[in-house]
């Protein structure tokens, strides 16, 4: 099985959380893979934010550019 992600590690991407737009470095991967549901995979990952502080979020709130952030609103 391979798996491949959409971003890498050291990877800065833009994030919408707490109602702000926010520029973020990834810092971890973590993923899992279940038999159930067809062998689906789920990735997350590891954030940090330029302020400080870090969290998890799964792949699909995560933007490689602000304007594609931007026109998912």
């Amino acid at each position: 099985m391979k798996i491949e992600t959409r971003f890498d590690l050291g990877d800065k991407v833009f994030t919408l959380y707490n109602d702000r737009v926010n520029e973020v470095l990834i810092t971890g991967i973590m993923t899992e893979t279940t038999r159930f549901e067809c062998g689906r995979t789920t990735i997350n990952y590891k954030i940090q934010f330029q302020a400080g502080g870090e969290t998890k979020l799964g792949e699909s709130k995560l933007f490689a550019t602000k304007d594609e952030l931007l026109k998912t609103l």
